[in-house]
């Protein structure tokens, strides 16, 4: 696996020899002495390197400056060309028009000053810590843990968002001095002054919904400029690959790409749900499309086997995705683009912009928004959690919701933003670009930087219940659109397939009752002393998923890190 680490500060010289694999090493130095390097862990994943000056990881297609890319029309970019102190480098400016998602270190020497960052809408995970003049930071938030001079305290509301929520809302993690970078944002550190700050360049909170556009003008545009943003991310690919599910997002992916003339190898597994049409719907899309498609049956102890890797994978930040893992074994070695739907949904109008929510947003009752929206999201633990617990964890995640409610509140678009920050960025891109993207370059066509903007001019009383995302995918999916999909139960039972709940499988429930038990030395009294009998004994009252999964992940983080923790006690 590929990822960024290094270090900055009040720090002795790197070793004389820091790269033992073949790393690439960028040192930051004042004459004399050295204050901080940079290590580029090489692997499959896209990474550029400017000798003395940057380490970028990732996907990052320029029009023009760091990464030759013929295929995208050459473009003037602005360079600073001033003596201003603050004026962005030329570079950094590129960077921040780049597309894809990508992580990078950027060093100017001449100044002695650091600029880390990430795409413009932090998608790429970039972990950091500063304090007493020691900066460190890492792709990898275990790498930048194990390797840190210092233990961390519990950052218990991120516990609590994590255990009602199934991720962190915001920039926090659960280590109370790591943070994530935060998206449209540079990190600029000055040695001489030993400043950490923050460097805005992007906001899509500026963006407005233009209220004169009709459902016909987004019909009559949409598919055009869905397929130029294909284009825009294919580049001279031939042959791609494409997680396939019965949804909206991937199967408009398919039917562009297919459109374009560009080979497909589409792949499926299903979901742990009780019932879905994701393998029969996407094998029945692959067939008509003429894919070379693949499907992956779920192993019956998949949580068993899966669920450590997965916590590694998405840095301990969302419960989600442990089925995930499971297409790992079968993705082609060879680095060929991955496409993947993150963003449709949560552009063009996805499960959270009810007609509840948008009342209610578009009243202005923030309020009463901010408690149906952490009624609608929270899991319900209340009989798997001592009761001492669940008035301060419920508190704690609430609080949290209405501080993310209160950056945007009054934004007619504040309800997407809600979504686009905290649960696309910090939950549901974590498959993308932690599992799937594990060393392999990921293409995201529906954050395409001029799609994305158009699709934030719609207004959002036509995104409500999927409506214009429905039309949309119906007109540009052609012949696929009579498969059903998965936002809808198929009437037509050749598609439904009927799933039993794998994770409550006798394997599974072993491995959940073991490895929550193991919370115990940490928190004592937290964990409902009968949860372990009434898992063995399969008793429904405490056979939510959500839950369980999120306090599976807790006890394997404290177990994790235990060496690298100083445990005062809940809230101590």
């Amino acid at each position: 696996m590929a990822f960024l680490f290094g270090k900055i500060g009040n720090l002795s010289p790197p070793a004389e020899n820091p790269k033992p694999n073949g790393d690439i090493v960028l040192n930051f130095h004042l004459c004399p002495p050295a204050v901080g390097y940079a290590q580029l862990i090489p692997g499959n994943d896209d990474s550029t390197v400017l000798p003395g000056k940057a380490l970028i990881l990732g996907t990052a297609l320029l029009p023009s400056g760091l990464i030759d890319h013929p295929d995208r029309p050459e473009q003037p970019v602005a360079a600073d060309g001033s003596d201003d102190p603050e004026a962005l480098p030329a570079d950094l400016l590129r960077l921040a028009g780049a597309e894809g998602g990508f992580a990078f270190v950027f060093w100017e020497q001449a100044k002695a000053v650091l600029w880390l960052g990430t795409d413009r809408y932090g998608f790429k995970p970039f972990y950091y810590y500063y304090r007493d003049g020691e900066l460190a930071f890492s792709t990898d938030l275990d790498r930048l843990v194990r390797n840190a001079s210092r233990k961390f305290e519990v950052n218990y509301s991120v516990f609590s968002q994590y255990l009602c929520l199934r991720h962190p809302f915001g920039d926090e993690t659960l280590f109370r001095e790591i943070n994530r970078l935060p998206q449209g944002a540079f990190l600029r550190y000055s040695v001489p002054e030993d400043r950490l700050e923050r460097v805005p360049y992007f906001d899509y909170r500026s963006f407005q919904p233009e209220l004169s556009i009709t459902s016909q003008q987004v019909l009559a545009e949409g598919p055009a400029r869905f397929t130029a943003a294909l284009e825009r991310h294919v580049g001279r690919a031939q042959k791609v690959v494409l997680p396939l599910s019965g949804g909206y997002d991937s199967r408009m992916i398919a039917c562009g790409l297919h459109r374009l003339g560009i080979e497909l190898l589409t792949y499926t597994t299903h979901k742990d749900y009780r019932y879905t049409t994701d393998t029969i719907a996407a094998a029945e899309v692959g067939k008509l499309l003429g894919t070379t498609h693949h499907d992956k049956a779920l192993p019956t102890n998949y949580f068993t086997l899966f669920h450590q890797q997965k916590c590694g994978m998405v840095h301990f930040e969302t419960s989600y995705h442990p089925w995930i893992v499971n297409l790992l074994s079968i993705l082609p070695k060879e680095p060929f683009p991955c496409f993947d739907g993150l963003g449709g949904d949560a552009c063009l109008g996805g499960s959270e912009i009810t007609p509840e929510f948008w009342n209610l947003w578009r009243c202005k009752k923030y309020e009463q928004f901010a408690k149906e929206y952490f009624r609608w999201y929270k899991t319900i633990f209340g009989l798997l959690v001592t009761t001492a617990y669940l008035r301060e964890i419920e508190a704690l995640a609430q609080q949290r919701i209405n501080a993310e409610i209160r950056r945007i509140k009054g934004n007619p678009n504040g309800l997407i933003y809600l979504g686009l920050r905290n649960f696309t960025r910090r939950a549901i891109a974590l498959s993308t670009f932690g599992i799937l993207g594990h060393e392999r370059p990921i293409r995201t066509p529906f954050f395409d930087h001029q799609f994305f903007e158009w699709s934030l001019a719609i207004p959002v009383h036509l995104k409500v219940k999927t409506k214009i995302y429905r039309q949309l995918f119906t007109d540009y999916s052609g012949k696929t659109a009579v498969v059903p999909n998965t936002h809808q139960r198929p009437k037509d039972s050749r598609y439904f397939q009927k799933t039993s709940a794998l994770w409550s499988k006798q394997v599974n429930r072993s491995y959940l009752g073991h490895i929550i038990n193991q919370l115990t030395p940490f928190l004592p009294g937290f964990v409902n002393p009968s949860l372990k009998e009434k898992l063995s004994k399969k008793d429904p009252s405490v056979m939510h998923r959500d839950v369980l999964f999120a306090l599976a992940d807790l006890a394997y983080w404290f177990v994790t890190y235990q060496n690298n923790l100083t445990i005062r006690g809940w809230m101590k």
